[in-house]
Order: C-alpha cells, then structure tokens, then sequence
C-alpha cells in the first residue's frame, strides 16, 4: 500500500491517464459509443476534442471518396456566413468595372427612392430600377442622362484604369443620398491645378433628365496633390452624408430647416502641416460639417477625423454613429456629438505605414489613448484595419435575433460585422463577424432585405435572412 502522499497522487494521474487512453480507443472503435457520445456536444467538446478533430481527417477523405455518407459531429459542423440565422446571397452584375488593387475608384452606391433603387457608379453613372423587377436587374436598369461632365470637367474623374494619370484611382462619387426629392453626389473636386476639396452636387430627381447643379463647394480651401504618398492620398477624404432633421436635437443652428451632416477627410495632410488641418479651427479637412439645405450655410460639427467612411443617424436613440479608416490599423467606431474632437492625428491606436517616412516632414507618434488628451473614446478600435465602410441599423422588425443591432460593412476585410452596444452608447457588446467574401462599397435595408454594393465581382448583392436555423 503506498503512504507517500506524492506517489498516490502520482499513481491517481497514472489511473486517469489511461482509463483517458481507454475511452478515447472505445470512442475510435466503437461507432455505437461515438454515437453516443456526439449526441452530448458538452460531454464531446470537453473530453473527445482531441479525437474527434484527428478522426475529421478519415471522415473527410471518406466523402471526397463518395464511399460513406457521415453526418458531421457537434466540432465538426460548418459554420454559416452568420452563426444565428440562415443567410442567402444573390449577386446582381452591375456590368461595370471592379475592383481589382490596379483600380481602386469606388464601383458604386445606391439609394431608394419611392420604390425604385437608384444607382450611382463611381464616375457618375445614374441608374434605376424598379424594387419589383429587381429579380430581373440587368434586363430591367434604366440610365438617367444628366449634365455631370459638363460640371465635372476632370478626365481624370471618368478615368478607371489610371491612364491619365495616378490620381484617377480616388477621383470618383463618394456617396449618394435622396432627400425631399432631390439626389446628392459627393466627390473629389479639381478646385485648380493639381488641387482638391470635397464637394457636394444636387439635382432635383427626374427619371429622364438630371440637371446637377453646385450644393457645397468651398472654393477657398483646397488641398495641393504631391509626388509623395506620405503628403496626399485622395482616398484619404471621407464624403459620406446623412440627413439631420431640422427638429432634431443635432440641428444647432437655423432651426427652420433640415441639415446634411457631411464627413470630410484630410487627404493625408497631417504630415504636410505644422497644424494638422483635422485640428484645425478654421479648415474644413477632417471635420463632420452640418449644412443647411436651404441656404447652404454650414458650421463645424465635430473635427479630429481621419478618413470617415461610414455614417449613420439612429433617431430612435437619438445617436450619431460613424466609422473611420484609421492608419496603419486603427479603424474607429465613434458616437458623434456637436462641438467634440475625435483626437487625429493627435491619438491613434494605429501606427504609421512603414515606407511612408520623409526626413523632411516629422512623423506623428500616436497617443494611445484619447480621454487623456481631452479627446473623445473611440467604442472600438480595430487594431488590425479592415478598411471599415458604411453603418446602417437593423430595423425592429427584421429579425428578432438581430434587434439593436448595426451592420458595418468592410473593404479589405470583405466581411459585414454585427455590432450591438451597450444602453449608454458608449461600449461594444458584441461583434458577429459575416463573412462575404469581398469588398462591401455600400449597404442599405429595404423589405426586410440587405442591399450591397460588392467592388471585387462588381455586382449588387442581395441578402435575405430565413426565419428558421
């Protein structure tokens, strides 16, 4: 009989090792066991991960082989684009370019208006059809003539394959939004030579006949192209819009009518700038911008913005949601409120592009933090970019799994995120990663489904969701 205490406990692993050797050989063996236990996940996952993933490997082979039909185990089952609900894609061609790293104009946006989805290509393309006829989208689009080129004059705006000149890749529509019947397109503006802003045009929507005219162009300020990369990058310029009623609590001034809330990047200008623009007062670069749509006045709303790609206004909980494409990593979700500053490039989770350094120019190093500093939090930090896009809200009624909940669409991360957040607005609950597959440019609801913009096959993409799993 054994009295040392540490040769007992040393003989009771000794035991428990190899009854787990036992088990695990039956559990090999024997197909009625394996049943069995299968039909417990709990009891699988916990003691048979080990076998069951090394045992994947025969099943595979097995159905490669067409010689044995097995139903996958608790560990070894697929997991679909969403964990929660059934998720069915149909893509559209919108027989146009693609994105393809060589061109990088954005491919398209859309929008819905009175039962018709509008779609706006990169270089200024209208189209419609008819949301009844969108099963048929190819044979069924209709192309809206208007006068763009003739206020539009840049080639380099109409130019997908780079052949003017390098700054045809940025040049390009950066957002559609439909408001009181009337359409706005934002873009990159040649104010002068080798010089950009951010601008909006407006048309009165006629599905014959769009006659755009100027809505916000500042020709006062504007931002000097550069041989390098580290001084100006044209993608680097926001454009999103939405609308902020003119009885909403965010409309601080002119309450006699509806504003456009307007994202403006910096171009990259942190570095070209003993003041970076983003913090400064009196530039427009890297601010949100509240615009009357009456008189076209506007005032700074918040500042300290890299690039914001996303926007959206949440008028149940009365919140402002926007996303930003932070550097190198550093991809924000933020509340926005009037007057505050969002802290770039003073704080930033990311880092700077290796490769992008210039003697001449000094490198910012981010504050990792932005409460510190007098800055606003970000909710979350993707420290790992995924070229964030557009945020819209799940609405109420879609999906009883899916209430309170935003999707965020994603460029290079190719995958649409599920987000909810806390009763305050002010931390992330939960993330549910969908993978798509490729660059999502835009994304709207309409009729309980989810519409795409998808840059690398070019095509509309439209999700529906079963009721069951």
């Amino acid at each position: 009989m054994l009295k040392n205490p540490s040769a007992k406990i040393l003989a009771s692993i000794l035991i428990l090792f190899i009854i787990y050797l036992f088990l695990n050989f039956i559990y090999l063996k024997n197909n009625s066991f394996k049943d069995f236990i299968n039909s417990y996940p709990k009891i699988q996952k916990t003691v048979f991960a080990t076998p069951a993933l090394l045992d994947l490997e025969k099943k595979t082979y097995l159905l490669s082989q067409k010689k044995e039909i097995i139903k996958a185990s608790y560990l070894e089952r697929k997991i679909d684009k969403t964990q929660f609900l059934n998720f069915n894609e149909i893509k559209y061609p919108l027989n146009s370019y693609v994105y393809t790293g060589k061109i990088m104009k954005a491919v398209a946006f859309i929008e819905f208006y009175k039962k018709n989805l509008f779609v706006v290509s990169g270089i200024g393309e209208v189209s419609y059809v008819p949301v009844e006829d969108i099963v048929e989208f190819q044979n069924k689009i209709l192309n809206v003539s208007s006068n763009i080129k003739d206020i539009i004059k840049d080639e380099s705006f109409y130019d997908y394959e780079n052949r003017i000149n390098k700054l045809s890749q940025f040049n390009s529509i950066s957002d559609i939004l439909i408001h009181n019947d009337f359409i706005y397109l934002s873009f990159n503006r040649l104010v002068k030579d080798n010089c950009y802003t951010k601008s909006i045009l407006r048309a009165e929507i006629n599905f014959e006949y769009l006659e755009f005219k100027d809505f916000f162009f500042n020709k006062l300020e504007c931002i000097e192209t550069n041989n390098d990369k580290s001084k100006f990058n044209g993608h680097q310029s926001g454009g999103r819009m939405i609308v902020i009623n003119k009885d909403s609590n965010y409309n601080s001034f002119n309450s006699s009518s509806d504003k456009i809330l307007f994202t403006v990047g910096d171009y990259r200008s942190n570095r070209s700038k003993e003041v970076p623009l983003a913090q400064d007062e009196n530039s427009i670069f890297g601010k949100t911008l509240l615009i009357d749509v009456e008189n076209k006045e506007y005032k700074i709303f918040t500042k300290g913005h890299r690039n914001p790609q996303g926007l959206y206004y949440d008028k149940k909980d009365n919140i402002i949601i926007s996303t930003e494409h932070g550097p190198y990593g550093g991809d924000e979700i933020n509340i926005l409120y009037d007057g505050k500053n969002y802290g770039w490039p003073i704080s930033s989770y990311g880092e700077n592009y290796p490769g992008l350094k210039n003697k001449k120019v000094k490198d910012f190093y981010f504050k990792k933090n932005h409460a510190d500093f007098g800055f606003e939090e970000p909710i979350i930090a993707f420290t790992k970019s995924i070229g964030i896009s557009e945020i819209i809200k799940v609405p109420n009624n879609f999906h009883s799994k899916w209430k309170n909940s935003y999707l965020a669409t994603s460029l290079n991360g190719h995958v649409i995120l599920r987000l909810s957040l806390n009763k305050k607005f002010n931390k992330l609950q939960s993330v549910e990663i969908i993978n798509i597959g490729e660059r999502i440019r835009d994304i709207k609801f309409y009729n309980n489904k989810i519409y795409t913009i998808l840059e690398n096959t070019g095509s509309l993409g439209v999700f529906t969701i079963s009721e069951t799993k």
